[in-house]
């Protein structure tokens, strides 16, 4: 209820609530029949299939001009974010990002630090490179009628292809440095995850994304903090990913990546050198 209880009361407001088999405890039948009686479009589901299913069914359902994504366990900060829906977007305005506040077991601070008052962004490459999360964004809703842009429906990183994809069909974006959304992780997070099939779900994510973006002549590297740790405590996986990278990008990008995943978490590159360099030249044959 915190989350719902966050979004100003607006009667321009669709408020959709995709609930993919939440335990009892957390929603029941009445605590639906009482968001229902309110307005709210509920969606149940009778098997878990992630948020990127949940994303997708949402968008089915969606009517309004613009389009925006919360977490279940986040809230919106009310009074900037009413302010925001209040205040007119220009008219070439296709994406808007706002600032959030990152919430973790030790610290609270500013999800992002260099956003300017608003401004237009023409360079929309820097949307996927500085802005991927989906709760960041407001997106007009024509952009995704119009695009194959939909959520993969993966239990970790499904947003990442849709920020690709996203980055590479609008014309411009804007960004306005006030914080509207709480991102929460003191909980039981899905970000918190390090089993091999999380790990690895991510880093089949950002190899797809990678791809793509390679198809378009691009190479934008956003450097994931889960990759830096993987390459610090799990090296062996992180190799494979390198691999992977080797096969699908060539050389030179993948050499750029091990490089600043390493450094990003203290460890040296070197020893990781002989390895690219022995899998570069097979690669190349």
């Amino acid at each position: 209820m915190r989350l719902l209880g966050s979004i100003p009361p607006r009667d321009d407001i669709q408020v959709i609530v995709v609930d993919d088999n939440s335990e009892s405890s957390i929603a029941n039948a009445d605590f639906f029949r009482k968001i229902e009686s309110q307005g709210i479009v509920v969606i149940r589901l009778e098997k878990c299939r992630g948020a990127g299913h949940a994303r997708n069914l949402g968008l089915q359902h969606a009517k309004g001009t613009w389009v925006l994504f919360a977490d279940c366990d986040d809230y919106f900060i009310t009074i900037p974010f009413s302010t925001l829906l209040a205040t007119p977007k220009p008219n070439n305005c296709e994406v808007l990002v706002w600032n959030a506040e990152f919430i973790s077991d030790k610290e609270t601070h500013q999800y992002q630090t260099d956003l300017a008052p608003f401004v237009c962004h023409t360079d929309t490459d820097s949307l996927y490179l500085n802005h991927l999360p989906v709760w960041t964004k407001m997106i007009r809703q024509d952009i995704i009628e119009k695009t194959p842009i939909r959520f993969e429906e993966t239990m970790h990183a499904n947003d990442v292809m849709f920020a690709a994809i996203l980055s590479q069909e609008i014309t411009c974006y804007h960004t306005t440095a006030t914080s509207i959304y709480v991102y929460d992780t003191t909980s039981s997070h899905l970000t918190k995850s390090r089993a091999l099939k999380s790990i690895l779900t991510r880093t089949n994510a950002e190899l797809r994304a990678l791809c793509y973006l390679k198809k378009k002549g691009k190479f934008i590297w956003h450097g994931p903090y889960w990759l830096g740790e993987l390459c610090r405590k799990n090296y062996h996986i992180y190799l494979f990913f390198i691999l992977r990278c080797l096969i699908h990008l060539g050389v030179q990008h993948t050499k750029y990546m091990y490089t600043f995943s390493c450094r990003s978490v203290g460890v040296s590159p070197t020893p990781y050198k002989t390895f690219i360099k022995r899998k570069g030249r097979w690669i190349n044959k």
